[in-house]
């Protein structure tokens, strides 16, 4: 028997996954290759963290990317496109708009349709300052 599901919201996985949406939104790469990057990103090149279980592939980039992308499929409800919508947005403002100001109103925007503004100052602006 696996996890709890949890509803999106509350996935700590959330923004990775409308990362990827993003991603793909700007026709940055496949799926798979943009799942890959991002899980490379937050594990590291060398690709292994402390394995749960003996055998599990949860600590490396495999595990982590099948993770993203079986998350990706899992949450489509109305409420969950909402918010991956409306979130892809934000990340996509970041990556795509020159004028950096006009990137952060944007991506603030976004965010604050979804109650999401804390994230916005704390990560998104970052980002966009090339801060992160």
């Amino acid at each position: 028997m696996g996890r709890k599901r949890l509803p999106l919201i509350d996935d700590p996985d959330r923004y990775e996954i409308v990362l990827i949406d993003a991603l793909i939104a700007l026709q940055r790469d496949t799926e798979h290759a943009c799942a890959k990057y991002i899980t490379r990103l937050l594990i590291g090149e060398n690709g292994e963290v402390d394995r749960t279980r003996r055998g599990s592939n949860s600590g490396t980039i495999k595990g982590r990317l099948a993770t993203l992308r079986a998350k990706r499929r899992r949450y489509h409800s109305a409420a969950d496109i909402h918010w991956r919508t409306i979130m892809s947005a934000a990340f996509q403002a970041v990556f795509s708009l020159a004028d950096r100001q006009q990137a952060k109103l944007v991506a603030l925007a976004a965010a604050k349709i979804v109650g999401e503004a804390e994230f916005a100052y704390r990560v998104l602006w970052p980002m966009i300052d090339g801060e992160a």
